[in-house]
């Protein structure tokens, strides 16, 4: 999958950057992964929703965007949690940022 591509319709569509920060950039990569190494019945991910890629691509990002989302510690929390090579106690006084980015892919 063209991951550039995907981010050019994504930003033209829903008005969001994949690659704003870590965050969405590393989600946006660690998707892409999962999609590659995906099969339906032998056949990749690509091929068995080539026509609607875009579309199940973006629900796997969304998905894994919000449960990251929820796994942010909160402000002052002894927790040190990393998910994917994000840190995210760095993005614990962001969440509400974050999450009305978020909300932009779903609309």
């Amino acid at each position: 999958m063209d991951i550039k591509k995907f981010a050019d319709w994504v930003n033209s569509e829903f008005d969001f950057d994949c690659f704003e920060n870590d965050f969405f950039e590393k989600t946006l990569f660690s998707t892409q992964k999962e999609f590659e190494s995906s099969t339906y019945n032998n056949v990749p991910f690509e091929i068995y929703y080539a026509e609607i890629l875009n579309t199940k691509f973006l629900e796997t990002y969304l998905s894994r965007l919000k449960l990251l989302l929820q796994a942010i510690p909160k402000p002052g929390s002894s927790v040190s949690l990393s998910v994917a090579q994000i840190d995210l106690n760095s993005y614990n006084n962001r969440t509400h940022e974050l999450r009305s980015s978020i909300q932009k892919l779903e609309s």
